[in-house]
């Protein structure tokens, strides 16, 4: 695979607004004291890694991985996990990417994908609550069969960075 395609592709979800906050490490701030848990809060005690939804929400094998989660632009469903370990998941599934042509988003083209899916890259960090959460930060889709992505790409690379509750 060309380093020109899967640049295209990088640049393409970094357009699509893909890219944010990146989850906090063990050694950020600590929250206000007294700040209340949220509902489906993950406990500091938890010995899974998970994906952080859209919500603020600490999910083990989600169903679907959201990339754009104002709009729904570029989401991972149908997702299928065959491992999930402490420090990397691969699973199975589809990309949906709204390329919001001709005009706008809401009557845009919508591009579908089959893809193989690795979650890996974890981080540490508090939740508003204080507790510790670990979650997978990257996550790879190689798309099948190989070149049948977007402008041909073999694979694409995203960040995982919403923010837990």
């Amino acid at each position: 695979m060309s380093v020109r395609r899967t640049t295209a592709v990088i640049l393409t979800a970094a357009a699509l607004g893909v890219a944010g906050v990146v989850l906090p490490t063990a050694g950020s701030a600590a929250p206000a004291p007294g700040a209340a848990a949220p509902a489906g809060d993950v406990a500091a005690t938890s010995t899974k890694t998970v994906v952080i939804d859209c919500f603020g929400k600490g999910v083990v094998k989600p169903k679907q991985i959201s990339l754009a989660c104002a709009t729904g632009q570029l989401m991972f469903y149908k997702l299928t996990w065959s491992s999930w370990g402490l420090n990397s998941a691969t699973g199975t599934g589809m990309l949906s990417w709204n390329t919001c042509l001709p005009e706008a988003c809401f009557d845009g083209i919508t591009l579908k994908y089959k893809v193989k899916v690795k979650l890996d890259r974890i981080a540490t960090g508090p939740t508003s609550s204080g507790q510790f959460i670990t979650a997978f930060t990257r996550l790879t889709a190689t798309f099948v069969p190989k070149g049948d992505g977007p402008a041909g790409a073999d694979t694409s690379t995203f960040t995982l960075d919403n923010r837990p509750a």
